[in-house]
């Protein structure tokens, strides 16, 4: 089955995550507040990640889990290397351009720089997610290879995904603030996967419990971890792609997922020169009109250089 609400998902997780990355971190109340919930969308890529792998594992029937493996690996390393490349070059390129030293200083960091680079997405602020998400699918396909009874096991899943978020609130190094933050929430996927066709279904029940968990997410901000509360956000949002999607497919929505990718990659290139345009002209703090000015600045060039290199990069999730 395909899941058209979960294309239409990936497009509006893209947009929100670009939101992350807007820099203007001197803003009015109403600047901080139009990008409270960015961050969450990272989860939500997760969760659908492990949605559909715990889905493929199934069509495989548990028994091909190292094939499943394969083909995630095809998909993923080679857009991480690729990509990894190519900021390396787009970083020194402008360092020379800018009058700067380039890659020099880092490089003279020696092994780390590369190691880091190499093993933890260090080329670009968004590329832990994809070397993370190849861990992370590593790990579970090779657990379901070695004991096949796990891939639809209910409660299994769900217990290891609490158990990495609480790994992930009380460590904020790189292990815990990225990758077990990473496992925590593709195993919600996975659970979700599980237990959906379980679980009602109706619109307006979920609807009226997102509204309940984003209002919470909102006002207890601060108050409780961050990653808990989207942790329980993502429930009722991919509940919701779950429940809207339909038999036939939408060309927007299937617009939407085959651009996702290449909104997350293209995205920090001009992120970096509209915030500078905007200091240039405006004076901080900065509002709520700037913040979204940039936010869809970005979004929107990224989706047009997407579209226009003629390389839609199809969905890792």
């Amino acid at each position: 089955m395909h899941f058209t609400g979960i294309d239409w998902l990936r497009g509006v997780a893209a947009f929100f995550i670009v939101g992350c990355h807007i820099g203007l971190l001197d803003r009015t109340e109403g600047g901080f507040a139009l990008t409270h919930f960015c961050d969450m969308n990272v989860g939500v890529f997760a969760a659908i990640s492990g949605f559909l792998l715990q889905t493929s594992m199934i069509r495989a029937s548990g028994r091909d889990a190292i094939f499943v493996l394969k083909k995630r690996i095809r998909r993923l390393l080679p857009i991480y290397v690729g990509w990894s490349l190519f900021y390396l070059l787009a970083r020194w390129g402008l360092g020379l351009i800018l009058g700067g030293s380039g890659l020099s200083q880092e490089c003279k960091e020696g092994g780390p720089f590369w190691v880091w680079v190499v093993f933890g997405g260090g080329a670009a602020c968004i590329l832990w997610f994809i070397v993370n998400l190849l861990y992370v699918q590593t790990a579970i396909c090779l657990s379901c290879w070695k004991f096949p009874r796990l891939i639809d096991r209910p409660f299994v899943p769900i217990f290891f995904a609490i158990g990495f978020l609480a790994w992930a609130i009380v460590d904020s190094r790189y292990i815990g603030y990225y990758t077990a933050r990473l496992f925590a929430f593709v195993l919600l996927g996975w659970s979700i996967a599980v237990w959906y066709r379980k679980l009602p279904n109706g619109i307006g029940g979920w609807t009226a419990c997102l509204a309940i968990c984003l209002s919470a997410h909102f006002f207890l901000r601060g108050l409780v971890s961050a990653f808990a509360l989207d942790f329980v956000c993502v429930i009722p949002i991919l509940m919701l792609a779950i429940s809207r999607s339909a038999e036939k497919s939408s060309v927007v929505g299937n617009f939407l997922a085959s651009t996702s990718m290449g909104v997350y990659l293209w995205h920090p290139f001009f992120v970096v020169g509209l915030q500078r345009t905007i200091v240039k002209y405006v004076s901080a703090p900065y509002s709520a009109s700037i913040i979204l000015f940039a936010w869809i600045g970005t979004y929107a060039l990224a989706l047009a250089t997407t579209v226009l290199i003629g390389k839609r990069c199809q969905s890792i999730m």
